[in-house]
């Protein structure tokens, strides 16, 4: 994974102020810890319904403290699930809101306080 402490710590605090209890999975070119360059794709199973204003407005405000473009898709309870979300949580790390990570196919997110990959 190739997140910087501030980047790391900026999506584990906005998303965690959310949804507590959603999912979020890190996906895409900083997923892979042998990739180059790239947005930061994250994709949050909510476990209660976040409407586009909030969603957008928490997009914003993650791309100004991770100082770089973050692509955040949102998958409500209710909603059904889409190919896209399919592909969001293939080969991701995921981070579970109030437990300890969860490790997926490329491994799980590093403790807040452990050294992240810088880009």
């Amino acid at each position: 994974m190739r997140l910087n402490t501030a980047e790391l710590n900026a999506l584990r605090t906005m998303l965690g102020e959310l949804d507590p209890g959603g999912q979020i999975y890190l996906s895409g070119s900083r997923a892979v810890d042998s990739g180059r360059g790239g947005d930061i794709d994250v994709y949050l199973q909510a476990s209660r319904p976040i409407d586009l204003k909030t969603r957008l407005r928490t997009q914003y405000r993650l791309q100004q403290a991770c100082d770089t473009r973050v692509d955040l898709l949102v998958k409500n309870p209710s909603q059904p699930v889409q190919p896209i979300h399919l592909i969001s949580v293939e080969r991701v790390c995921c981070y579970k809101q109030r437990t300890s990570p969860v490790v997926s196919q490329s491994g799980g997110l590093p403790p807040a306080h452990s050294e992240a990959s810088t880009r």
